[in-house]
Formats: C-alpha cells, structure tokens, sequence
C-alpha cells in the first residue's frame, strides 16, 4: 500500500542533508519517509556512500549499491561544490527555505557551514552528526561502526568470557546513531511549530551509542559497579 507524501506527518517540510555518509543519509530518509522534501546535496563524483556495495553482480555502479538504493529513495539531489564561492551561494539559497539542515561532514567543513547558516534571513534548524562533537580533543577525530561500539564497551559486553570482544554487522551503529540524530532533529520541528527558535543541535555518535541500553555505562548507572 502506498502513501500520497501531501497526507504523511511532515508533507510540506523541507529538508537539506549534507555529508554523503551512511549516518547522515540514514536519518534523512526517516524524514523522507514521513512525507518531508529532503534535498541530498552531494558532491561532484557523487557522496561516498554511493560507493558502498552490496552491488548487483558484485559490480561497482554509483547508481545501483545497497546502501544508496536504501537510503536515498524519495529525495531529490543536487550536486554542489561547498568548497567554492558559487557553490556556497547556492547552498545557502536553498537553505534560506529550509526547515532543518543535517550535516556530517569534517568537522571544519561542518563549523564552517554552520556558521554560514547563522548568517540566514531565515534560519533552518541545523543539527550535525559527529563523531565527537564539534570542539574539544577528539573534534577532529574519525570513527567507524567498530570504533563507536569499542568507546561505549559494548564490544566487551557482546563477546564470551575470555575471548576477543565481537562487533556487530556492519554499519549498525551508524544506523542506531543515524535514529538518535533523526529523533533529535524531528524534536526541533515540533519545537518551531509551538514558538521555538532555530536550533543548532550537535549529535555525537559516541554518546549515542553511549547512552543505549545495552553498554555498561547503563548497567552502571542503575546497579553500580
């Protein structure tokens, strides 16, 4: 059974993802899910999730890989150059009739872009994934899904007594940081809609993973060491 978008919950919304990764991608599609126009803007040659198969016949296709046909379905894209002057101008054009913008991209890039976005006559609500926050000691640090799980201590709470941690499938927690950031961004709408500001909200994927149910900062938390 399909939807018309114009009955769904967020019809009418305008949404701008930024960034090219699996995280990013993920919780913009449960914006494009529930009726919202997202505009995925992507680099020249594509966003690197593109390039993340499974592919069909196991052959490379920048149109056809998994996680594209996935998470991309029901957006628009647009191709932009940030790193140029007329790139930006048409960023921040589109931006100016947007609803929420979600970033994940270098965390310079990100800081850079944000601040662009306060210069707005109308400001979206801008909330940005990263792995550790936008200042502090890790601000520049990169993670993966293994990564992520490794700080929270999960990886130690999923493996046997006296063997090696274990990792989950691959991109779970991506997917996991992905729901908590869309989770977030959806609380600004509602926030706008009963008199709230434009918020700038960051979501770091180590503290999502963090704050889960099932890593030992919980169990702590509840019962002690």
């Amino acid at each position: 059974m399909t939807t018309n978008a114009s009955t769904r919950p967020l019809a009418g919304r305008l949404i701008v993802e930024v960034g090219g990764s699996i995280p990013v991608a993920a919780a913009a599609k449960l914006f494009s899910d529930y009726g919202a126009d997202v505009v995925k803007v992507e680099a020249p040659g594509g966003a690197p999730m593109r390039r993340i198969g499974p592919f069909p016949g196991d052959v490379p296709d920048l149109e056809v890989g998994a996680f594209h046909v996935a998470l991309d379905t029901g957006k628009r894209s647009l191709t932009l150059d940030l790193a140029s002057p007329s790139g930006l101008e048409v960023f921040d054009r589109l931006c100016e009739h947007a609803d929420l913008v979600l970033l994940h991209t270098a965390t310079p890039v990100a800081v850079e872009l944000r601040e662009g976005l306060r210069l707005l006559e109308h400001r979206p609500h801008v909330v940005v994934l990263t792995e550790h926050g936008l200042d502090g000691p890790f601000a520049e640090r990169t993670e993966n899904g293994t990564s992520l799980l490794a700080w929270t201590g999960r990886m130690r709470q999923h493996s046997l007594p006296d063997e090696e941690p274990l990792r989950y499938a691959p991109y779970v927690p991506e997917m996991q940081w992905a729901a908590t950031a869309a989770a977030v961004a959806n609380a600004c709408l509602w926030s706008s809609e009963h008199g709230g500001e434009p918020r700038e909200v960051e979501v770091s994927g180590v503290e999502a993973m963090t704050g889960s149910v099932d890593t030992w900062f919980v169990v702590w938390e509840f019962q002690g060491a």
